[in-house]
């Protein structure tokens, strides 16, 4: 049987779902991995460099949505699929990261790794002046090689920051990429 923007609504509660970012072929599909509540399937349907956009435009169903679980799976696939989204569109991600509770952020990403807390973690960045550069950036990892190499992929005036964070600070890790990467919640 095939699915139809009519079901779908009838199916998510009569809202709608913003498909705009996904190719129309590929429709059907996405309705059907968010009614199965399939986070990964859904943000397949679009090409890497949309998921973050794809997710900001369903903003609204996504804060409705009483499944936290698949909330939090959306949040942090999307995050690990957007390679490049994560300073440029910081209040959006910021918003995303405020409608679903800490816990299952942490239960959707990778198992944080045990050690002593708090710890020191680095990022990479151009300078203190430019837009995600700053110590309220949300990617941090624990590994100061890796910050080294974001810090020099940025250009001129490099620098690598350092913090100390507390484990109630992490909204999620992943390392999916070999970043060793703490996602923080920053103010």
């Amino acid at each position: 049987m095939e699915l139809t923007h009519e079901d779908a609504r009838d199916i998510i509660a009569g809202l709608y779902l913003d498909l705009r970012h996904v190719p129309e072929f590929l429709h059907d599909q996405a309705l059907k991995a968010w009614i199965d509540r399939n986070a990964s399937r859904f943000l397949e349907t679009t090409d890497r460099r949309m998921a973050a956009p794809l997710l900001f435009d369903n903003l609204d169903l996504m804060d409705e949505d009483d499944d936290e679980g698949f909330v939090a799976d959306l949040i942090v696939t999307g995050w690990t699929m957007s390679t490049f989204f994560h300073q440029r569109f910081r209040y959006e991600w910021a918003e995303l990261f405020d409608i679903v509770d800490r816990g299952p952020l942490v239960e959707a990403g990778d198992p944080i790794p045990a050690g002593p807390w708090p710890r020191t973690l680095f990022r990479g960045a151009h300078d203190l002046g430019g837009y995600g550069a700053g110590l309220d950036g949300f990617s941090w990892t624990w590994t100061k090689s890796v910050a080294e190499t974001f810090a020099i992929r940025r250009g001129r005036n490099l620098v690598v920051l350092e913090r100390g964070v507390d484990l109630r600070d992490v909204l999620f890790y992943c390392n999916q990429r070999n970043e060793d990467e703490y996602v923080l919640a920053v103010g």
